[in-house]
């Protein structure tokens, strides 16, 4: 099995085992607990890059370079990350000590904290693997983990335990990944030098420090409005938006599964020829345009029937949530494109100057419009930002010669939206399951009557696809 099959199958199962056990954690816990555990992860999200400082990231790509190094690399690597982590977690501590949230909170961002902590150190030894081209072991530890964490959680919830239980399963979890990839790198790649190098520490925080740029932008863009809904409405208000932000983040595997199959097709395309990168980039954008916008506008029709049925009476308010947000698909879909089509055309920094705007642009609309209109606010404020990103995108991709923005293909797009929601609104008392199926199997019969792909799009998907 390919590399590429792993990282599919690695980023779907992955989050589909996280969303099943967001779903239950919800149900369970109710949406007052399962808004402290929402906050304490989003809270620990926007600070936890600073364990790594993009470390992590930059060992890829020099033990790629030279495979020997790898005892010296991850050795002093190892220690400087272990001071980075220490400080990270005192930042932590005193940063969720200055606010006024309540004491069970607090622990279990301590908790939380420790977790994501010993998975970043993890992620670090992982690292290896991806530098010398063995996803399988990323991916199986990965599925691992997530597969013992939603074992321990349904135990310990039939049970009766609770929240602070829920972050101790968090933190073994944690703990296990990070020995867990440990143990492999020792067996089966290197055995590191643990050495202390002033020297080389500096190289690694000066290379690794445009990757942790990224990293610290992309964490306050979708983090900050779930922080700062907590702090100004309350931690309640956070567990009904958790469950639709959690569920709009688990549709975010298919964009991921197909570009991370599609990255290094551009990236040769790149350095090979022009014709072929242009073509490949239309039928991405083409590809992830049909999928995005059906599950913005089915899902915008059907938000309440999902929720009822997925978390329950007691999370009613989230029907708005989701209907706001999801509406934003077809935006994050498209932006994930242009973040990695400009990645692979050596223009990442130009990425993460609109990131910039776009993070900047959503803490003043979460600003404006949580103390007003509370989560109904904080998920406009989320549109309106993932809407402005696009265009900045759009209009830096029109001065480039990969510029493209199809209006009559959009516009067959809409069509065969149409279709699929009248479909809906005609047989809304079906099943959910059964309608969404007949749902998506209509939208794409109206897809193949209009021909949406051509036969060199077809070509260069299938390219993509089979990678």
């Amino acid at each position: 099995m390919g590399n590429a099959s792993w990282l599919f199958i690695e980023a779907v199962l992955s989050r589909l085992l996280s969303f099943l056990l967001v779903i239950y954690l919800a149900r369970r816990l109710g949406s007052l607990n399962f808004g402290k555990l929402s906050f304490a992860n989003a809270f620990v999200q926007i600070f936890i890059i600073f364990a790594d400082l993009g470390i992590s990231f930059l060992t890829i790509r020099e033990v790629a370079r030279d495979k020997q190094s790898t005892p010296e690399f991850i050795g002093s690597g190892f220690i400087l990350k272990i001071l980075l982590a220490t400080g990270t977690f005192g930042l932590i501590f005193a940063a969720i000590n200055i606010t006024d949230c309540p004491r069970d909170t607090k622990q279990v961002v301590y908790l939380i904290g420790l977790c994501y902590i010993f998975e970043s150190l993890g992620v670090f030894f992982g690292s290896v693997f991806k530098a010398n081209e063995k996803m399988q072991y990323s991916a199986l530890i990965d599925i691992a983990e997530k597969i013992f964490m939603v074992s321990l959680c349904l135990i310990f919830l039939f049970l009766g335990y609770g929240l602070i239980a829920m972050a101790f399963i968090y933190l073994i979890c944690g703990i296990i990944y990070n020995f867990l990839n440990i143990f492999f790198v020792i067996w089966k790649f290197a055995r590191p030098k643990i050495k202390i190098d002033c020297r080389f520490w500096k190289y690694l925080l000066k290379n690794g420090l445009p990757f942790a740029l990224g990293g610290i932008l992309i964490m306050a863009f979708y983090y900050t409005d779930t922080v700062m809904l907590a702090w100004l409405k309350g931690e309640r208000v956070v567990g009904w938006y958790g469950v639709s932000f959690n569920l709009v983040h688990a549709l975010g595997m298919l964009p991921s599964a197909f570009l991370t199959a599609a990255f290094p097709v551009f990236s040769r395309f790149f350095k090979t020829s022009t014709d072929s990168l242009n073509q490949a980039y239309r039928g991405a954008f083409k590809f992830l345009l049909l999928l995005g916008m059906p599950i913005s506008a089915g899902g915008m029709l059907l938000a309440e029937r999902i929720i009822r049925l997925l978390f329950g009476e007691n999370y009613l308010p989230s029907i708005a949530i989701l209907r706001i947000i999801i509406s934003a698909v077809a935006f994050t879909y498209l932006n994930s494109l242009f973040g990695y089509f400009l990645a692979s055309i050596d223009k990442q920094m130009d990425s993460l100057k609109m990131l910039g705007i776009a993070v900047v642009m959503n803490i003043l609309l979460n600003l404006m419009l949580i103390p007003r209109y509370s989560y109904v606010g904080a998920a406009v404020a989320t549109v309106i930002s993932q809407f402005f990103f696009l265009l900045f995108f759009l209009f830096y991709i029109s001065k480039t010669p990969y510029h493209y923005f199809p209006l009559r293909l959009i516009a067959k797009t809409i069509f065969a939206c149409l279709i699929m929601a009248v479909v809906i609104l005609l047989f809304k008392s079906l099943n959910l399951l059964l309608l969404i199926i007949i749902s998506i199997v209509v939208y794409f019969l109206i897809v193949l009557a209009i021909r949406y792909f051509d036969a060199q799009d077809r070509l260069i998907l299938r390219q993509m696809i089979k990678r």
